[in-house]
């Protein structure tokens, strides 16, 4: 079902969440046979896995399906690293909004050979390039501009905060690990984990 879903449209197969052959109901993994009737069935929420790769059986069929894995893993990669980068500068008391609207964000793209910054973020998600790093760059002029004068970005991004806040949930023998709560979990400092 999914090699004919491709091949009557990309769309198609990529929202293929079953098939009715000969007016029963099968799943995806099911074989075809010649004369079958076939009926896919469609959702809007349905989406390409890995796991369609292991009973697909063209080529068409198996590089959509690549391709579209590719694209959702790269812009996961893409918001992780940008996670990761924006809480780099927050720890260091380092607007990251002004980063970008600063002009920095491409200069640090360029910098590591890449055409926009969501490339960027995408190597630092994947873990190819550290958030450090892309701090570091951002800020490299601070040595040596502090001898002369700050940089325009140096004085625009320094955020004034108030009071020592660690803003986070320290984990015993355990470091830089990244920590995502769901939605509906707001921990406090001191609660068990």
């Amino acid at each position: 079902p999914i090699d004919f879903a491709y091949t009557i449209h990309s769309e198609v197969g990529d929202h293929c969440s079953g098939a009715r052959v000969n007016g029963a109901i099968v799943p995806l993994r099911y074989q075809m046979r010649s004369g079958d009737t076939v009926e896919i069935l469609t959702s809007a929420t349905q989406h390409p896995s890995k796991d369609w790769l292991e009973f697909s059986a063209t080529a068409r069929a198996r590089g959509k399906i690549r391709a579209y894995v590719r694209n959702e893993e790269r812009r996961r990669s893409t918001k992780l690293g940008r996670d990761l980068v924006e809480r780099a500068f927050h720890k260091r008391d380092m607007s990251f909004a002004r980063f970008m609207k600063s002009g920095e964000a491409e200069k640090a793209a360029v910098h590591w050979k890449m055409q926009v910054p969501d490339e960027l973020f995408a190597a630092v998600g994947i873990g190819k390039i550290e958030a450090e790093e892309v701090y570091d760059f951002a800020v490299r002029d601070e040595q040596s501009a502090s001898t002369v004068t700050p940089s325009l970005f140096e004085k625009t991004v320094r955020r004034v905060t108030g009071g020592s806040s660690s803003g986070g949930i320290r984990i015993d023998d355990t470091d830089d690990l990244v920590v995502r709560f769901a939605q509906c979990c707001s921990p406090l400092p001191g609660d068990a984990i």
